[in-house]
Parts: structure tokens; C-alpha cells; sequence
């Protein structure tokens, strides 16, 4: 009886966080940034006084973004080329609006045409982004049905930045391993 009641316990407490995982990627997939929209509408205003010119590529920067967190990302699965789209159009406008200046690189090798969960990296993305980094370098390697991601950053530490929402996510989703150390965040993730 009383293996019967443990396992029984074991289960519901399993699948209430597997709930609970699952509303938190619902509420991603819902979240548009507040501050991150603020922030740009503040630049364009700006923008239209100085350099009337530049704001319709601003916006239509801004609409893919928001095009991305409104309709794609409501999908089971995107491919990894949008995802990365979407983490480039986001640091595009982030770099240009925010107080904080710093530098980006992307880079990609291998096959992005596969399928993946929607906004698989920018949580991990907006954590780094939040300990203000004056560069941040973001490396994908695809290869066969693993997935490499490497963020290297300079100008901050990355010691007390806790990634343990962002890893829950992606083991929801993934087998994963990572490391973490005072410059970069790794991941490896292997697609079923």
C-alpha cells in the first residue's frame, strides 16, 4: 500500500512539473518584452526627430520581432533558421536602443533547416543580456542530430548568473548537457 501511494505521489508531483514547465514555455511564447519594446519605441521617437530615414528599417525590424513572438512561435516546432533570425533581429534592435552598448557576433554551421521548439535560446540569450556584456558571441553547430550552442561574453562574469529555468526548458524538450564559467555558456542538445 504504501509503494502504491508513493508512486502514485511520485507520478502527480512528475506531472505537475511537467505543468508547470509547460505554462512557463506558454508564458514565454506570450511574453513580449516590455522594457525591450519600450526601449525601441523610445529609440524610434528619437529617430524620427534626428534621422527620419533610418526608422522604416527600425520597425520593420521591430515587426519581425514581434511577428515572431505573435504568430510563429505559437507553433509546436520552428525551424532553428527562424529562431536564429529572430535572437539576430532581437540583438539588432537591442544594441541600438539600449543604454548599455555592446557588440554581437552570430555565427552558424551546419544544417538550420531542422525543426526545434520556439524560443529555444533567447531566454538563455536574455540572461546573458542581463548581466551587460560589452561583446556577446553566439556560435551554433548543427551536426547530425545534435545541436552545439556557445555564448561567449566579455566585459562581465558570468559566475553568479543562474540558468536553472532556462536548462529545465531545454531538458523538457532535450537530452542536454552544459557547462557554464566565468565567459561562456555551452550547451549540447541532442534532437530525438
Amino acid at each position: 500500500v504504501l509503494y502504491v501511494q508513493w508512486t502514485t505521489d511520485t507520478q502527480q508531483i512528475s506531472d505537475l512539473q511537467n505543468r508547470q514547465l509547460r505554462s512557463s514555455v506558454e508564458k514565454l511564447k506570450n511574453q513580449i518584452n516590455p522594457k525591450f519594446l519600450s526601449d525601441t519605441l523610445d529609440y524610434v521617437i528619437d529617430k524620427i526627430k534626428t534621422e527620419p530615414k533610418e526608422v522604416p528599417a527600425i520597425l520593420l525590424g521591430l515587426s519581425k520581432v514581434l511577428r515572431y513572438g505573435l504568430y510563429d512561435c505559437m507553433r509546436e516546432k520552428v525551424l532553428l533558421r527562424s529562431d536564429i533570425d529572430h535572437i539576430n533581429n532581437y540583438l539588432s534592435l537591442d544594441q541600438l536602443s539600449t543604454k548599455r552598448k555592446y557588440t554581437y557576433t552570430i555565427a552558424v554551421t551546419g544544417d538550420v533547416n531542422i525543426f526545434i521548439a520556439p524560443f529555444l535560446f533567447m531566454p538563455v540569450v536574455q540572461q546573458v543580456l542581463e548581466q551587460q556584456p560589452t561583446d556577446v558571441q553566439l556560435r551554433f553547430d548543427i551536426v547530425n542530430t545534435f545541436i552545439a550552442f556557445e555564448c561567449n561574453v566579455q566585459g562581465t562574469d558570468l559566475t553568479g548568473s543562474d540558468f536553472t529555468e532556462e536548462e529545465q526548458r531545454l531538458r523538457m524538450f532535450y537530452k542536454i548537457e552544459g557547462s557554464k564559467n566565468q565567459k561562456s555558456v555551452n550547451y549540447y542538445l541532442e534532437r530525438c
